[in-house]
């Protein structure tokens, strides 16, 4: 729901700046390398190293962010 919101927003013209759309961008490039992390990680694929590797090269975060984002990745799990 809050990416369609986004997205609405982004098509309507809310994001006046330059800069209130990169930030849009970026939370949408976050919200889909999420995605990817999620299923790669619980799937077996990839490791939290290379988890973080591929947040670092694809979506620039720094190796604190990257280390945060594995950990919630593998610390969450939602209720039944």
């Amino acid at each position: 729901m809050g990416q369609y919101a986004g997205t609405l927003a982004d098509e309507t013209g809310y994001f006046e700046s330059p800069k209130a759309h990169l930030v849009h961008l970026r939370q949408r490039l976050l919200a889909a390398a999420r995605l990817i992390l999620d299923v790669r990680l619980h799937c077996g694929d990839w490791t939290a190293d290379q988890a973080r590797k591929f947040l670092e090269e694809k979506v620039l975060l720094t190796p604190a962010q990257s280390y945060a984002e594995v950990l919630r990745a593998t610390l969450y799990r939602p209720c039944p």
